[in-house]
């Protein structure tokens, strides 16, 4: 009978030592997957930070055109046919940021039905709460399209930006290397 306790505490023991190793093992493993994800939300929230950052500013930067009728230069015979708009229009420009931002390219549609473009280049743009206006010519017939407004420029940090035609602000890196060869390092 003793023997018989004795293997029976053996097995016991070993079948006790082998939960706590499996459990051990399962508690490294735990450990383990879960401070890697922390790792990883802890840089998803840092690299999102750090885009906010990068945008803080580009995103204070922003242009539209405006209609001039008070200069509207009238057809020969001094009549509008239809929506003929010859003349100016208003080309407004804002930076709300708390730094100038640089290189900036403005480019609009020249008016229907042509495919070229009446763009400014502005070298810096200083902050200010009220639109920089600069006329461009209005040329051809109005529409919806030769209001929208495509511009590039570089924030104080020397990133380089775009504002598409629906507004959307991009990082354009390739810029940033164009503008590295312009204007240097």
């Amino acid at each position: 009978m003793e023997a018989w306790i004795v293997e029976n505490e053996l097995v016991l023991t070993f079948v006790l030592n082998s939960l706590i190793a499996i459990g051990t093992l399962a508690a490294v493993v735990w450990a383990v997957w879960s401070t890697q994800r922390e790792v990883r939300r802890g840089e998803s929230y840092r690299r999102e930070h750090l885009d906010q950052e990068e945008r803080h500013q580009a995103e204070r930067v922003t242009a539209w055109v405006r209609e001039a009728p008070e200069v509207l230069v009238l057809a020969d015979d001094d009549e509008l046919d239809g929506d003929q708009t010859d003349g100016l229009r208003v080309l407004r420009v804002i930076n709300t940021s708390d730094a100038p931002v640089y290189d900036v390219t403005l480019r609009t549609l020249a008016g229907a039905g042509s495919p070229a473009y009446v763009g400014r280049y502005l070298e810096v743009l200083v902050p200010a709460d009220k639109a920089t206006e600069i006329e461009i010519p209005a040329t051809g017939i109005a529409t919806a399209e030769a209001e929208v407004v495509l511009m590039t420029f570089s924030d104080a940090a020397g990133r380089c930006w775009e504002r598409d035609a629906h507004g959307v602000l991009v990082r354009r890196a390739d810029l940033d290397a164009v503008h590295r060869r312009v204007t240097g390092p």
